[in-house]
């Protein structure tokens, strides 16, 4: 009698993701702190084995953090930074990280969301609020992504007010 369950000897889908395996996530976000429910939830998506890479918009708020959880998980990470610096956050290498940082150049967030867009397999978006806002950068870019034909996971902030540290 096995001990274990007979596990197929080559996947093709990730467990989790249900998504094919060496995965490539894009992610948007607010310029804000992350709320708690959005800070699990996305660091359980970057950390899935079948993701290799994740692309992100180099601003300060949810990108730094996206950046942050996919060094500390050893990922490729391409930064598409905003050409202002004053939105631009610290999304550099890190030498406790043994990943691959590669940063493009500045663009104004319209083309960088499409670059991001046209790169991943599935796109993250973690916007401030929980109905549609216009205006907001987070959901144009759940707009676009679907019209572009993109797997899009939303993470909603809860309705209460539990800001990440």
């Amino acid at each position: 009698m096995a001990l274990l369950p007979s596990v197929p000897s080559t996947p093709t889908t990730s467990a989790i993701t249900a998504a094919p395996l060496r995965t490539t996530l894009g992610f948007a976000g607010s310029r804000e702190k992350l709320r708690d429910k959005q800070i699990g939830e996305l660091r359980r998506l970057i950390a899935d084995p079948s993701v290799e890479t994740v692309h992100h918009g180099g601003c300060i708020g949810g990108d730094e953090m996206c950046h942050q959880f996919a060094l500390y998980v050893g990922k490729t990470v391409v930064v598409h930074p905003p050409h202002k610096s004053l939105i631009r956050g610290y999304c550099g290498p890190a030498v406790w990280s043994k990943s691959k940082v590669v940063t493009t150049n500045g663009k104004d967030f319209l083309l960088r969301i499409d670059d991001i867009i046209a790169a991943c397999d599935i796109l993250i978006v973690c916007p401030e609020t929980v109905k549609e806002k216009r205006g907001s950068r987070a959901w144009y870019a759940i707009r676009r992504a679907k019209r572009s034909g993109k797997t899009v996971k939303i993470i909603l902030p809860p309705d209460d007010d539990d800001v990440g540290e």
